[in-house]
């Protein structure tokens, strides 16, 4: 601490424990009521609130332990900043905005409330380095949260620069970039979390299984299946309850390590699972990284790769007809899969979406959901399209 008055130099509190809980510190926020601290611990991966009465230090947020970014919004997992640098407090203090670093990623993380206390939600980037702005309208470019869209490439300090009735804006050094970014809230709505409402219906399965992503429902058993940590498929079983006990039972793959074998149940690895889907029978399909794969849901459950695409990594997924596969690539293109003919692959690319829009302008890749829409009887899909959901007629 640097007195300005005086020019004399404290320590307000060091790290004297073999934690290395002060690894890198990079930037600073003070609280409004000066009674707290907040300090980016870059390389150790956490936030510390310092209490500048009695020094104690405690985490704000809690370590990623994957190298993807993957969002906590119940502030219950073990995943949350991977590299923070930038922090700057809401005024009310009740959400903490950090720029994490690796993830090229604008975050917030939930200070104050009755529930999910520090939850974190990405509000801009995607987890991947890159460059692009957001409009402020209802205009293709307003992807202020879209998934697909990297938007900065190495974000560090972040200051506040206007603070009017209806907005607050803040500025983002943009380090690999070269540039100063800024970005604008609305004051009167801007909540990144679920209502209150929400946390006691799924608080109990959040605490009991941290990250989960996709999740699939088994029609006739009503077996719910979910992706856990993006690299692993686990079973929650016929009964979602609101106990702490139901853990998940693991039918293929690791929450800890990832990669492309296949093989029998926890032998069996995924790089990065995107999105699933399934049939009424015995057979899960995931989008992991750029390959196709089937899992079975009996026996020793298989993994098995169905489909290697070196041109894009596949974002959705879902199952049309009998047979009929559709995945959504980040190369903006839409390919489906015949099950029953050899896995064979063929492309949508030429079929336009309403006014027509070809898929490839449409850039399916700013929407990465896909599922079933209209009538068994026809093959038909919603897209999910930028700020735009399309109902697809195949």
């Amino acid at each position: 601490m640097v007195n300005l008055t005086t020019k004399y130099v404290s320590t307000i509190t060091s790290d004297t424990t073999t934690k290395l809980l002060f690894q890198r510190p990079v930037f600073v926020a003070v609280a409004p009521d000066g009674k707290s601290l907040f300090v980016s611990i870059s390389m150790s991966r956490y936030i510390a609130r310092i209490d500048l009465k009695t020094g104690n230090v405690t985490n704000v947020v809690a370590n990623a332990t994957t190298p993807f970014l993957v969002d906590d919004p119940y502030g219950v997992s073990p995943n949350g900043t991977y590299e923070p640098y930038g922090v700057l407090l809401m005024p009310d203090a009740s959400v903490l905005i950090v720029a994490d670093h690796t993830f090229d990623a604008v975050r917030c993380v939930k200070l104050a409330g009755t529930v999910g206390v520090g939850a974190i939600v990405t509000i801009a980037g995607n987890g991947t380095g890159g460059y692009a702005d957001a409009s402020r309208d209802d205009t293709a470019s307003s992807f202020m949260a879209e998934p697909s869209v990297s938007m900065f490439n190495a974000p560090q300090g972040m200051g506040w620069w206007q603070m009017g009735n209806s907005t607050w804006t803040f500025l983002v050094a943009d380090y690999f970039n070269g540039a100063v970014r800024a970005v604008t809230l609305q004051n009167d709505s801007f909540d990144p979390f679920p209502p209150p409402e929400l946390y006691n219906k799924t608080i109990a399965i959040s605490i009991a299984i941290a990250a989960l992503t996709s999740m699939h429902q088994h029609q006739s058993s009503n077996v719910v299946y979910a992706v856990r940590s993006l690299t692993q498929v686990i079973s929650l079983g016929g009964q979602i309850t609101m106990s702490t006990s139901n853990s998940g039972v693991i039918i293929a793959g690791s929450n800890t390590t990832s990669g492309t074998a296949d093989g029998a149940g926890d032998a069996a690895r995924f790089q990065r699972i995107n999105g699933m889907t399934g049939d009424d029978g015995e057979f899960l399909y995931v989008a992991d990284n750029d390959t196709i794969r089937g899992v079975s849901t009996t026996g020793a459950h298989i993994v098995t790769t169905l489909i290697t695409n070196n041109m894009s990594t596949f974002n959705a997924i879902v199952l049309g007809l009998p047979c009929k596969l559709f995945v959504a690539g980040y190369n903006t293109m839409i390919y489906m899969v015949d099950l029953c003919n050899g896995n064979s692959v063929s492309s949508l690319s030429n079929v336009s979406l309403s006014g027509g829009i070809s898929l490839i302008s449409a850039s399916v890749v700013a929407g990465r959901s896909l599922s079933q829409c209209a009538s068994l009887a026809s093959l038909s899909l919603f897209v999910v399209s930028s700020n735009t959901i399309y109902c697809l007629d195949v």
